[in-house]
């Protein structure tokens, strides 16, 4: 992992982004960090730490411009930026299928601000850690490769589970569901109307 490149000033201003009490900031902070660990750790990432400072310095790096312009929790643009440097550690996206299922996440145009996109996979990473570790599993290994190698991915997970095909897409489908719903009232928290 490279070293961080961002200016102190960058990284005081992050601060205040979190809380503008001092300590509060900090402990935000703390909490963020450790949460990003535990999400790298949960999807089998061998260097969890690394992979939370590569997010926090992204966000560092950006802090000028969503200073001003972000709303909401400043925790769910952090699980975002995680999100992408997730898929790029791993340069096989598992959840591309996943969110392309989940219809309530809205794909907005490339000129369009991220911030919506942010939100969306922010609040998609919250509602898969809402979920017991199995059905996380199962879900992401349900939508990991592509084509042949899907079907033969799933014909084995079925077969690890003992069941049929169809109740293998029985599954994915309530599991899909839950999240779907989980992820509409994520939503119209950050974005009432």
């Amino acid at each position: 992992m490279a070293p961080t490149t961002f200016e102190p000033e960058q990284f005081e201003k992050l601060l205040t982004w979190l809380n503008d009490d001092r300590e509060a900031a900090g402990e935000k902070y703390a909490a963020i960090r450790e949460r990003l660990v535990k999400i790298f750790r949960a999807r089998g990432c061998h260097q969890p730490d690394e992979l939370a400072d590569e997010t926090i310095d992204r966000v560092v790096k950006k802090i000028d411009t969503i200073f001003d312009s972000y709303q909401g929790d400043p925790a769910l643009y952090f699980y975002a930026v995680a999100k992408n440097v997730f898929l790029e550690s791993v340069r096989a996206p598992k959840t591309t299928e996943l969110t392309e299922n989940l219809s309530v996440i809205e794909s907005p145009e490339k000129d369009e601000d991220s911030e919506i996109e942010d939100q969306n996979y922010g609040c998609l990473d919250e509602c898969l850690e809402e979920l017991p570790p199995e059905q996380r599993e199962f879900i992401l290994g349900y939508y990991t490769d592509n084509k042949g190698a899907k079907v033969e991915r799933r014909k084995k997970i079925a077969t690890d589970l003992g069941i049929s095909n169809k109740a293998l897409r029985i599954r994915a489908f309530r599991i899909r569901e839950g999240l779907r719903k989980c992820i509409t009232n994520c939503i119209k928290k950050y974005r009432p109307g």
